[in-house]
């Protein structure tokens, strides 16, 4: 099995064949939040801010950022982040985890985050950069995540979802998502796709973010 990833697209192949992203079924059942009456340059700036962090979180995890690049608009967020690690005692285990998961027979491509350690305790962790409310939507996003996962060796024996949102003041706010029934409403909206995908309808996410 032939397992790629195209940056440019955001897009995720096995065997050539595009694959649905986490990111990409959630949009198309209704379950992410609706961008399209945003201005497309203010979505292409914090699409950029997203990347800048995420490349910079990536140094940071591997123990390699040099601090003299970080641009001044990351900054404060990459401070959120390191404030979060002093405050938690969270400990990053790997960061980026890119896979091609299958699940019930549906295949689907994510990147999660980081995965590590607080508390004695395994957790999953996605970042974001709102700073409106936690949306429900990201409970579904980590489950899919989760579900591609290997399970931990360690009790519970199941990864703790959290969503951590790093703010421009320097702060943080971090939620964790706990309900069980997450898990059944992302392989819900898997199934509901692949319908689409096995209906023969068009692309379902050619202008939907990285998963």
């Amino acid at each position: 099995m032939n397992c790629t990833f195209d940056a440019a697209l955001h897009a995720y192949y096995v065997d050539g064949r595009r694959v649905p992203s986490v990111t990409g079924v959630l949009a198309a059942v209704g379950i992410s939040t609706d961008f399209s009456r945003i201005n497309q340059a203010v979505l292409e700036h914090k699409r950029q801010l997203g990347a800048a962090l995420h490349a910079c979180l990536d140094y940071q995890h591997d123990d390699d950022l040099d601090e003299t690049t970080v641009d001044e608009e990351v900054r404060p967020l990459l401070d959120s982040y390191k404030l979060f690690m002093t405050d938690t005692g969270f400990k990053a285990l790997d960061h980026e985890l890119r896979r091609w998961p299958e699940l019930n027979g549906m295949r689907y491509g994510m990147t999660a985050d980081v995965i590590g350690a607080m508390g004695g305790e395994p957790w999953l962790i996605d970042f974001k950069t709102s700073a409106g409310a936690p949306s429900p939507g990201w409970a579904i996003q980590l489950a899919g995540y989760e579900a591609g996962l290997q399970r931990p060796v360690i009790p519970p024996f199941r990864w703790r979802r959290m969503s951590l949102q790093l703010l421009p003041e320097g702060r943080y706010y971090k939620k964790e998502w706990t309900d069980p029934l997450d898990r059944q409403e992302w392989i819900s909206a898997l199934y509901l796709v692949y319908r689409r995908i096995n209906r023969g309808e068009p692309p379902w996410e050619d202008s939907q973010p990285a998963a």
